[in-house]
């Protein structure tokens, strides 16, 4: 009967460098030697801490690596016994822990989404990072578990259906892992879609304001044109009043008394004809003039939408809707 050697995990002598398993870092999950084979996976604890755990198998024993598993129901069940039933409980260990720390998250995961609390995406991140360990050790299993077939140079036939078994048992807990890092992503993408739906209605009502103001300011451009078709009209009077009043002026003062009063009287009179009908007689100041209530009405409309305010008044900024 092959014999069966148990080596705490704790220590790293030459002897197990030799053989596969490296100073820091995992090693490969099978290592081919002429002396035998060292299979190796993770064993993941319910911190989610990672230790390696392997088994090396020679032709005269096998040895563990990181501690043997404390059951031996699994190879108890198909009657196995030495090497074979070592692998076995390897492989079923991985399996199982593989499983229990699945179940663990999902089961956080479900707590979380039944009772709708709002999940922040560092929780997310976190759980991920654990999937991704657990997606890992499954690996790391799947691949032991295919070559552990042909290790043996002359297996059971129990030993063959007991691989048959746990590739079946790791297959599952790879598609669960899968699965719950799906689950996972889709609740990151859930969070994005939130978080993306209110900055849209943020950017819905920045626009909505935008064109309130848009809408006022054209408003006041329309009604401030009347104000300045007004000024224009004004600025025309002062000009056919300005030559009238220049003359009158001029013609009153006493170096200009020996004017006779009747062409005082002519000039003046053409100073204002003059000007008033070269002003008055152009079409666009004509049909200005025709439209003219219409800019006083604008023009009004345009006094009351600027409100004196004070200096206190003027520097706090009015929020559209409100006085």
């Amino acid at each position: 009967m092959v014999g069966v050697k148990h080596v705490p995990g704790s220590p790293d002598p030459p002897l197990w460098r030799a053989r596969g398993i490296p100073e820091s870092g995992l090693p490969r999950p099978v290592t081919t030697r002429h002396d035998g084979t060292l299979l190796a996976t993770v064993r993941i604890a319910e911190d989610f801490s990672v230790s390696t755990v392997a088994l090396w198998v020679s032709p005269s024993d096998s040895e563990w690596y990181g501690g043997s598993p404390s059951s031996q129901a699994f190879s108890t069940g198909y009657h196995l016994t030495g090497t074979e039933a070592e692998i076995a409980e390897f492989l079923a260990d991985a399996g199982r822990t593989i499983l229990e720390r699945a179940e663990a998250v999902e089961a956080v995961i479900a707590d979380a989404t039944a009772l709708g609390h709002h999940v922040p995406p560092a929780t997310i991140g976190h759980w991920q990072r654990r999937m991704g360990i657990l997606r890992l050790a499954a690996a790391r299993a799947v691949v032991v578990a295919t070559v552990a077939e042909n290790i043996l140079p002359h297996p059971s036939e129990a030993y063959g259906k007991a691989l048959g078994t746990l590739q079946g048992e790791l297959e599952h807990g790879q598609s669960v892992v899968q699965g719950i890092a799906q689950s996972l992503t889709d609740l990151l993408m859930l969070h994005n879609a939130e978080t993306s739906n209110r900055l849209a209605d943020l950017a819905n009502g920045l626009t909505t304001q935008s064109n309130q103001i848009a809408t006022i300011a054209n408003t006041a451009n329309v009604r401030m044109l009347g104000l300045t078709y007004l000024t224009l009209v004004l600025a025309f009077l002062s000009a056919v009043i300005l030559f009238p009043n220049t003359g009158a002026t001029i013609l009153g003062m006493p170096s200009a008394a020996w004017v006779p009063g009747v062409w005082v009287d002519v000039i003046l009179v053409i100073l204002g004809a003059v000007p008033l009908v070269v002003v008055f007689t152009r079409p666009w100041i004509r049909r200005m003039l025709h439209e003219l209530s219409g800019y006083e009405s604008r023009s009004q409309e345009g006094i009351a939408d600027l409100p004196e305010l004070t200096a206190s008044e003027a520097a706090r900024p009015v929020r559209p809707g409100r006085p």
